[in-house]
């Protein structure tokens, strides 16, 4: 959503019609692998491959290839900013800033407890010789994903020049947040008829979770793991019990 609202600003724009999902730009290119390599959805951060902090290759070639693979699918050729959206670039900023010095970074997190709910039904895409073999992921593991990714993240986060993170709830409270601010501190302004966050956050997440955690399996994890984890829900600013 974030994605799509930066991309309809006036003067820039996005990947579209690539054919895969989100227009996602990692599937365009060989420099990195995709996260199907790393084992997909819900898996690639407990790769220590998927974590890059500089160029695998020169840094010219490297953003030249870069750049000729995403060319053709870039909505506006001339637009002066352009967004590009994919999951591994929370593990890759650093890669990311070695090859494009000039570059931006805007990560959106969102409540670990809905992206374990949203990523479940894709833990099973890894590399496809290997996929009969990987069953769905548990929501505790993929809450241990989340952390994961967003540790090594804050880890990197220091060598970054230019970057703003934004909680996706905080932006369908107060969508000036992007509209606004952000668009502002990027040198952007929104268009008339640009892309609109959600009037509200979409409850089905938060009665899964709910559901979950007054079941016998929730309660017993309530007590458990999930009190393990919920000082790291607290450095980003969640807790278990958050309506979301």
């Amino acid at each position: 959503m974030v994605t799509r609202m930066l991309a309809s600003a006036d003067g820039a724009t996005g990947l579209v019609g690539t054919g895969f999902m989100e227009d996602e730009g990692h599937y365009l290119h060989e420099v990195v692998p995709s996260v199907r390599e790393f084992g997909g959805p819900g898996r690639f951060a407990f790769d220590d491959r998927s974590h890059l902090t500089a160029p695998v290759t020169d840094v010219d070639e490297t953003r030249a290839q870069l750049i000729a693979a995403w060319r053709p699918y870039w909505g506006d050729v001339d637009a002066g900013v352009r967004v590009e959206k994919s999951p591994q670039n929370l593990l890759q900023s650093r890669f990311l800033q070695a090859v494009f010095p000039d570059a931006a970074f805007v990560m959106v997190i969102r409540h670990p407890a809905a992206v374990a709910l949203a990523t479940r039904k894709w833990t099973g895409m890894g590399p496809s010789g290997a996929r009969r073999f990987m069953p769905k992921r548990t929501l505790h593991t993929l809450i241990e994903h989340w952390i994961v990714a967003h540790e090594r993240f804050a880890a990197d986060r220091p060598f970054l020049q230019n970057v703003t993170v934004v909680r996706f709830e905080d932006v369908v409270a107060d969508p000036s947040i992007v509209s606004e601010n952000l668009l502002a501190h990027l040198g952007l302004s929104p268009r008339t008829n640009g892309e609109r966050p959600p009037a509200a956050l979409d409850p089905t997440y938060r009665h899964q979770w709910r559901r979950w955690l007054s079941s016998p399996i929730g309660r017993r994890a309530s007590d458990t793991w999930l009190a393990e984890l919920a000082p790291f829900f607290a450095q980003w600013g969640y807790s278990i019990d958050d309506d979301f």
